[in-house]
């Protein structure tokens, strides 16, 4: 972030030459056929080749600490400097007179030309210096991934600024490989704010980290949790690490795809409203009405049902439909919509039903049950991790 800034403010020519090489020299390290140059004995002896990769498994050691703290896994990663000789070699390959003959020569770079007709614009896959752009890599990795596991459909996710960039790609692979083409799908959300706060940029350094918006969310909760009496020594730091993923994670998926999601500290990490620590709560108070309970028994069929149970089930029974839809329509927001109907019903049901000391305890503790399980299965989808005591 730092050297992108310092980059794009520099005037120095002389400078800018130098990056430029050395920007040339890290490509060579991964693209075999690119032309060895005289300024690469200067790097050789600087052991540059050495610094970037101990700073790249630094990176990645980075990036693992924080999947590891969000319950996140990968199966496999696919580098971008890997695919660099392969999105050159594709792009050379199907050049006017060879291949699909797709891509042509123009002021030194090798550029696609999108339709207009289609609200495509012309883009750069090879640049001025020979060296393959984020697009040529892109079609690359569309033919690497197709390869390694024969995808029945692909989804990307980028920040809707990338959106005209991700369609000219497209439609370029669609003219390469349209078999591959037509599993994709792509979809753009908004961008992450803080409120009156600008927008994160991650290459010009107008960023919040992940690693401080968790351990703000986390002491945010701590903090609570001690004020609340109810909560001491090491389960503290456990549990409000729990419960402060939560409320960042539900605060991201609970808006619809394509808007943007503004952090509001203090409103995502409240025990009660639309949060990921409400819907924790309501899940842990089913679980405190269980363990209260000596056992379940079967429920008899003859029992008037009051109006708040009935609300109760009417909502469990619409769970599958609601899966299904927020699945169909990549919408973990109609989810997330749906849990927090649930929370509410459910409370308010807490709120007008005894369920233990009643005639008809089996039937309640059946469908407190009923509830407990709907909000286990629904926040494991979203990735959230269950606490049992709030």
């Amino acid at each position: 972030m730092l050297g992108f800034k310092m980059y794009d403010d520099e005037k120095d020519e002389l400078v800018i030459k130098e990056i430029k090489e050395l920007n040339y020299y890290l490509f060579s390290l991964h693209i075999s056929s690119l032309e060895r140059k005289e300024y690469f004995e200067k790097y050789e002896q600087l052991n540059i080749k050495e610094i970037y990769f101990q700073g790249r498994d630094w990176c990645l050691e980075y990036f693992e600490r924080i999947y590891s703290r969000t319950g996140t896994k990968f199966d496999r990663y696919y580098l971008e400097s890997e695919m660099g000789q392969r999105g050159l070699d594709i792009v050379k390959e199907n050049m006017i007179g060879r291949g699909k003959g797709i891509f042509k020569e123009s002021v030194g770079s090798v550029i696609y030309e999108g339709d207009p007709n289609k609200g495509l614009h012309t883009r750069v896959f090879i640049n001025s210096e020979g060296l393959p752009t984020y697009e040529a890599k892109e079609i690359a990795l569309a033919f690497k991934k197709y390869e390694d596991i024969n995808f029945d459909q692909s989804v990307i996710i980028t920040a809707n600024e990338q959106t005209p960039y991700f369609k000219v790609v497209f439609d370029a692979l669609s003219q390469l490989r349209p078999e591959i083409a037509n599993r994709y799908l792509h979809f753009d959300h908004g961008m992450v704010k803080l409120p009156n706060a600008e927008k994160m940029s991650s290459r010009k350094g107008k960023i919040i980290e992940g690693e401080w918006l968790l351990n703000q969310t986390q002491e945010v909760v701590k903090q609570e949790m001690i004020e609340s009496g109810r909560w001491k020594g090491d389960d503290i730091s456990q549990v409000s690490d729990s419960i402060g993923l939560s409320a960042i994670k539900y605060s991201f998926l609970k808006v619809s795809v394509g808007k943007d999601v503004i952090f509001d500290l203090a409103k995502s990490t409240s025990f009660d409203g639309d949060t990921g620590p409400y819907l924790l709560y309501v899940y842990a108070r089913c679980m405190s009405i269980l363990s209260d309970a000596s056992e379940i028994n079967d429920v008899n069929k003859d029992i008037e049902v009051d109006v708040y149970s009935k609300e109760l089930l009417r909502l469990i029974s619409k769970y599958k439909a609601i899966l299904l839809s927020s699945a169909l329509n990549y919408s973990p927001s109609t989810l997330c919509s749906y849990l927090f109907d649930l929370g509410k019903i459910f409370n308010t049901f807490y709120q007008n039903v005894k369920v233990l000391d009643n005639e008809n305890s089996a039937f309640l503790l059946n469908l407190v049950s009923a509830t407990s399980k709907v909000m286990e299965h629904g926040l494991n989808v979203l990735g959230i991790k269950l606490v049992e005591r709030m």
